[in-house]
């Protein structure tokens, strides 16, 4: 009987310790709450993704990539501009989390730099989607008051290349390759990652105890090999190659930025330069560009431009695949040469 009773109380003690040590850390590190980590509106039929507006919410990686505070303006817009304050003669940039500057402190971003650089302004209403959302974007941004005429759309090549709008009215997925198995790495489990997620958006005590870990190499190479961390770059989604996906995409962008004064700005992946399909993803990018200049669309391919620095991962952040400062300098600095080419009076 009293065995009985021990293993209740002694969960209930556990309990308890868990919670006050929750609540210690809360009070302790605030900056490690998820409750006040960055959040956004998912989208509706009309509405796009948009971020949770007159919020000021925090992004921290817990591998010490990155600490910052992202701040929306009423809108839900990171960008002090509001939508009804776009004019024609502005550049509109519409992108996903690269061009959003995940990580990155607002002033460093592409946009804010390429605004230096060209001397014209560049409001940014980039946000964490695919094409189909910047061009829902677009839209609302213009039934919100916004005089559209310039507009930059970043196609981040490592997930915006599917098919956006199938014969048969359902998604098509993107078609990958696993590399668990070449990497001796077990394939984490849907339920452990379904955990995860929920600890990362509700525990600041998970936050805390996975940065130690990854601060530990003893113990992040323990992760690893059970599967409960994937290495940075062995998360590169890999893409088989699709000729009718690439096609497709390139179709709907094409469709997008034929109603605007449009500059097309190629991200590339970093699966050409790591992983076992660097030549597929080298036929999706040659492939895509081709598309480009089929439908004669304005674009700027920053893979030369990366390449060239002799280490385009670097560009990267060390634990996150979105762009450190030196990655939204370059790509600044691209497009404002492509711009005073082709633009007068800039």
């Amino acid at each position: 009987m009293n065995k009985i009773i021990r293993w209740p109380a002694s969960l209930l003690v556990f309990g308890a310790c868990l919670f006050l040590a929750e609540f210690a850390v809360r009070f302790c590190l605030p900056q490690l709450n998820p409750a006040h980590h960055i959040h956004f509106q998912a989208a509706s039929e009309t509405r796009p993704v948009l971020g949770p507006p007159n919020e000021a919410v925090r992004q921290i990686k817990n591998t010490g990539d990155f600490n910052i505070i992202v701040r929306f303006n009423a809108d839900g817009l990171r960008d002090t501009r509001r939508f009804h304050d776009i004019r024609k003669d502005d550049f509109v940039f519409a992108g996903s989390s690269f061009t959003f500057g995940w990580g990155i402190e607002k002033k460093k971003r592409v946009s804010e730099q390429l605004e230096k650089f060209i001397g014209a302004r560049v409001i940014n209403v980039s946000m964490t989607a695919g094409i189909d959302n910047y061009a829902k974007m677009l839209s609302y941004a213009a039934s919100h008051g916004a005089e559209i005429g310039r507009v930059i759309i970043a196609v981040t090549m490592e997930t915006d290349i599917k098919n956006y709008a199938p014969p048969s009215g359902r998604a098509v997925q993107n078609k990958t390759a696993s590399n668990w198995k070449a990497l001796n790495i077990p394939k984490p489990d849907a339920g452990l990652m379904a955990v995860k997620t929920y600890l990362m958006r509700h525990s600041a005590m998970y936050f805390l105890v996975t940065s130690l870990i990854h601060s530990t190499p003893a113990l992040k190479a323990l992760a690893i090999r059970f599967g409960l961390i994937v290495p940075n770059l062995e998360g590169v989604r890999e893409h088989r190659y699709s000729r009718e996906e690439t096609i497709a995409a390139a179709q709907y962008l094409a469709r997008l930025a034929a109603r605007y004064d449009t500059i097309v700005l190629l991200i590339p992946s970093r699966g050409l330069w790591h992983g076992d399909q660097k030549e597929a993803e080298n036929k999706r990018h040659r492939q895509f560009v081709e598309e480009l200049k089929k439908r004669s669309l304005n674009f700027v391919d920053l893979r030369t431009l990366f390449e060239a620095t002799g280490d385009p991962l670097s560009l990267h952040f060390r634990n996150d695949g979105h762009w450190n400062t030196k990655g939204h300098t370059l790509a600044a600095r691209a497009l404002a040469g492509f711009i005073r080419t082709h633009y007068t009076g800039i």
